[in-house]
């Protein structure tokens, strides 16, 4: 039997459903091993195929993606030399998946449909397609915020505290909760996004003084304004970036 969870209506749904699933992840990250440690000492063989495994460490890629991202244009901006090129290079990893999916989208067309009707949906496929990728990009700083809160939680949990292994909250309520009216208005967003903007600041401070002369301030300028702005895009926001699990 197959269960299927219901896409979240609201950002802040999926934000809580992905910080479940990360932590999740992050439980049964040692299963990629090919070895298992026992609580009560020692070790045996994991029983699990190569394949599972490399799927739980796809899944462990997944949850360190957004923060990787955020470090790139931070360091590119603040450290390395060529801000341009890290801007672009980090850039190029949101928007390039896009476009492939899009040109191949364009590039197959059905036989039962005319041709203005399949470049009418490709258009607007290609529009869903890079509509998430400028969500992603406006809200990667908060979207590495919750990824290593999750991160940061669960190996809490397991190394230390040992307690609220099993927390779930069910999509149902979560939800629920996000569509509370406490938590859909404009100073609610600026509640629980605030570290976007700190970051941008911090970013905008660092970009203006690293390498001004070769474009340092101006590369980053732009990206700095849409993270600070994240919270005005989560706003009208009703349905999240497509994240495969």
């Amino acid at each position: 039997m197959q269960l299927y969870e219901r896409t979240p209506a609201r950002y802040s749904a999926d934000v809580s459903r992905r910080h479940r699933w990360i932590r999740g992840d992050y439980q049964i990250a040692q299963w990629v091993l090919p070895r298992l440690f026992a609580e009560s000492g020692g070790n045996r063989r994991n029983p699990l195929s190569g394949l599972s495994r490399w799927k739980i460490f796809d899944n462990l890629r997944r949850g360190l993606v957004a923060a990787a991202l955020t470090a790139l244009f931070v360091a590119g901006w603040s450290a390395l030399p060529g801000p341009w090129f890290w801007t672009l290079a980090a850039l190029g990893i949101i928007l390039v998946p896009p476009l492939c999916v899009s040109l191949l989208d364009l590039f197959r067309k059905p036989a039962d449909a005319s041709l203005r009707q399949h470049l009418a949906a490709a258009l607007r496929a290609a529009g869903t397609h890079f509509g998430h990728a400028g969500l992603l990009l406006a809200c990667l700083p908060y979207e590495a915020f919750f990824s290593v809160d999750a991160i940061v939680r669960t190996a809490w949990r397991m190394l230390v505290s040992r307690r609220r292994l099993l927390e779930w909250n069910p999509s149902r309520d979560a939800e629920r909760d996000a569509a509370h009216p406490e938590r859909t208005d404009l100073m609610a967003s600026v509640r629980t996004l605030w570290f976007a903007p700190m970051l941008a600041a911090r970013d905008g401070v660092a970009a203006r003084r690293h390498e001004p002369a070769a474009g340092g301030g101006r590369a980053g300028a732009g990206l700095v304004a849409l993270r600070a702005g994240d919270r005005l895009v989560d706003q009208p926001a009703r349905c999240s970036p497509a994240s495969a699990h």
